[in-house]
């Protein structure tokens, strides 16, 4: 096992612009749904974390149509031990 060598800088390669509010049309017919993204430190339940949590919730439309994201949530988690690297890699 290796660990992983620490994270390098990040470039902003262009401004992000700011997503404008969304809110459903009077009498649109749209559903809510949260998409959940996890990030882990590994595949083992017992022993690994979950370092971060991503959700968006967002409506679509009745033919799976995504008509606008409501919000966003993100958080990290600072692992109890460093990340190692498989060696399968």
């Amino acid at each position: 096992m290796r660990v992983a060598p620490a994270a390098q800088p990040i470039w902003l390669l262009r401004r992000l612009v700011p997503r404008l509010p969304y809110a459903p049309s009077v009498g649109q017919d749209v559903k809510t749904a949260i998409l959940l993204d996890t990030e882990t430190t590994g595949l083992d339940t017992r022993k690994n974390e979950i370092i971060e949590l991503g959700m968006v919730k967002f409506d679509y439309l009745p033919d799976s149509r995504i008509a606008g994201v409501r919000d966003v949530f993100s958080a990290f988690n600072e692992p109890s031990e460093p990340i190692t690297v498989s060696s399968d890699n």
